[in-house]
């Protein structure tokens, strides 16, 4: 798993075909899998599939009515009956999407908001768990953060944040580089599931030193 964001460049107002084509052929030489937009016929995220059979699309636009906002917020506690709706309507959505855009529902991973911090985790996982409930077989997507203005927070507030419904909601687990090797936290990092990746912010030159780091370590993404 190799996810790069904003994976394609554009040509205003129009782009040839030959474009197109050598744009999704140099995204795909540097070697990653994901796409952000949902393979639509004639697009580059569909030629992209049709190059990487791996491929997979990571999209944050896939969950409406506010709800992004509302968990980046903190306010977010799933217990006002219209906004679960919301949730559970657009993740049935996007399952809906993919059987028709013709791809197996492992190739689709629905983004939680960016980055939980101690203030918002526990909104951010509620979200998860109502994707999770209404869609079991759908994969979710969390990159933990938890910078606390002069560094990155204890990891007993971790926890406190992340357990229990981080193990149970996230299948695709990408904490920061800088608390991935907490010993403390290695129960929520490196716990069994699909994918477990890291990330680096501000983005930095990530060399075969850390890659081997993280591989060593039981990452099978970055």
């Amino acid at each position: 798993f190799i996810y790069a964001y904003m994976p394609f460049t554009y040509q205003f107002p129009f782009q040839s075909m030959t474009r197109c084509k050598k744009d999704v052929e140099r995204y795909a030489d540097m070697g990653p899998t994901t796409t952000l937009d949902l393979p639509e016929p004639g697009t580059k995220e569909e030629m992209f599939f049709k190059r990487v059979p791996n491929a997979r699309v990571g999209t944050w636009s896939w969950c409406g009515g506010g709800i992004d906002g509302e968990s980046m917020r903190g306010r977010f506690d799933g217990k006002n009956p219209a906004q679960v709706k919301i949730v559970e309507d657009s993740a049935h959505r996007l399952v809906q999407k993919m059987k028709d855009l013709g791809y197996p529902l492992d190739r689709c991973i629905a983004f939680t908001h960016d980055e939980p911090g101690p203030s918002n985790a526990k909104s951010i996982f509620k979200v998860a768990e109502i994707v999770k409930r209404a869609e079991p077989n759908l994969l979710v997507y969390s990159d933990p953060c938890f910078w606390a203005g002069k560094g990155f927070a204890a990891s007993d507030v971790i926890l406190e944040s992340c357990e229990p419904e981080y193990n149970k909601y996230i299948d695709v687990s990408v904490p920061h580089f800088d608390i991935l090797f907490r010993p403390e936290l290695k129960r929520l990092w490196f716990a069994p599931r699909k994918i477990n990746a890291t990330y680096t912010h501000p983005a930095t030159r990530f060399t075969v030193r850390e890659v081997s780091k993280i591989y060593g370590a039981g990452c099978n993404g970055y």
